[in-house]
């Protein structure tokens, strides 16, 4: 039995500290620096395709998660940036398939993302770049028939996007970021979707809360069922 499908997507929120601009007030140069706890939960399904195909709910794999870390480094120069982030998290829990199998689940998710940013208008700029995905997979069917199902997998997709901020006055504002990518090179299709709420503690320092959801559909068949 080989995976076939995998299409999963994870929301998220973060708390966030940004720090930036680290440069001179002078200078073109303009660093933002954040780290965020994220907490995640999953939906969608895992399909494994072969003799007999079986779906998994993502629903529960999520009920012994622990927050993920997060890291986020924007690095601009005039109107272009170079833009990254990753993150990070394990999670654990017990799904039945719609066979009614059941599993037990370990899993390591790793997300991030690298691209280069244009300045289109104060407060809204432009990217693409790539996103990368590092999945490693240990399910353990424990009835009817226990198994064992490991597997890993890595790739990337390109990823084109844009991102606004908004001032609301008296230190607070508001952010919205989105992409879409993939296009069939390595998964079918990629997307994100974030929007944030902070407020700037002393200039150069941020707090924000964010919610963001991130969502692919991708084929694989790397890993196998014993």
């Amino acid at each position: 039995m080989t995976v076939r499908n995998i299409a999963l997507t994870a929301l998220i929120a973060a708390t966030t500290i940004t720090a930036g601009p680290l440069s001179a007030q002078e200078s073109d140069w303009h660093i933002d620096l954040g780290a965020s706890a994220r907490f995640v939960t999953l939906t969608g399904d895992i399909v494994f395709a072969g003799t007999e195909t079986r779906t998994l709910s993502l629903g529960d794999l999520t009920s012994s998660a622990q927050p993920g870390l997060a890291i986020e480094l924007d690095v601009w120069k005039g109107d272009w940036g170079l833009l990254t982030s990753v993150f990070a998290v394990d999670y654990e829990g017990k799904a039945a398939t719609d066979q009614n199998a059941i599993f037990t689940t370990q899993a390591e998710e790793s997300v991030g993302r690298v691209a280069i940013g244009r300045r289109i208008v104060p407060g809204a700029h432009v990217y693409a770049g790539a996103r990368f995905w590092s999945t490693t997979l240990d399910f353990r069917v424990v009835e009817p028939n226990p198994g064992q199902l490991d597997g890993s997998d890595n790739w990337i997709d390109p990823v084109i996007g844009g991102s606004v901020d908004k001032p609301l006055g008296e230190g607070w504002f508001t952010t919205l970021d989105a992409d879409i990518g993939g296009f069939g090179l390595s998964s079918t299709f990629t997307w994100q979707a974030m929007g944030s709420f902070g407020y700037e503690v002393s200039p150069g320092w941020s707090v924000l809360v964010r919610y963001r959801a991130t969502g692919v559909d991708y084929e694989t068949d790397a890993s196998a069922f014993t």
